[in-house]
């Protein structure tokens, strides 16, 4: 009579904790999606922000050379900085994107791979 209480006890703790490690996969997920998009937008925003002030800095460049000085000025006078500072935006947003894009793909086949592998073994019933 013990043995099988034991036996049934160990298939439910079994069960219970492939029932809990794929709920903890699911909330890992989750919140590495929460992450994601947090960072996104911390990097739409530091993107920008490094844009702009890299073209503060060719504005008004004061520095020793006079070859850099002047293709400085120049990008100035063509109006090349003011179009990227109209266009920060639209850049950093393009370049996030991608990144974010390139991340999401594989963090999800990386989830996916895993939540199957464990859905598999939390379906099996060969492992007493």
């Amino acid at each position: 009579m013990g043995k099988i209480i034991g036996i049934i006890t160990a298939w439910i703790t079994k069960n219970a904790l492939w029932s809990v490690a794929l709920k903890v996969l699911a909330v890992t997920y989750y919140l590495s999606l929460v992450a994601m998009a947090t960072s996104f937008f911390y990097m739409l925003s530091f993107f920008i922000q490094t844009i702009r002030s890299f073209l503060n800095f060719t504005t008004t460049y004061s520095g020793s050379s006079e070859l850099l000085s002047k293709v400085f000025a120049a990008l100035n006078l063509s109006g090349f900085s003011q179009a990227i500072n109209d266009t920060s935006g639209l850049i950093s947003t393009a370049l996030v994107f991608l990144l974010s894009r390139i991340l999401i793909v594989n963090v999800n086949k990386l989830y996916k791979a895993y939540y199957d592998i464990l859905a598999h073994q939390a379906s099996n019933n060969r492992y007493l």
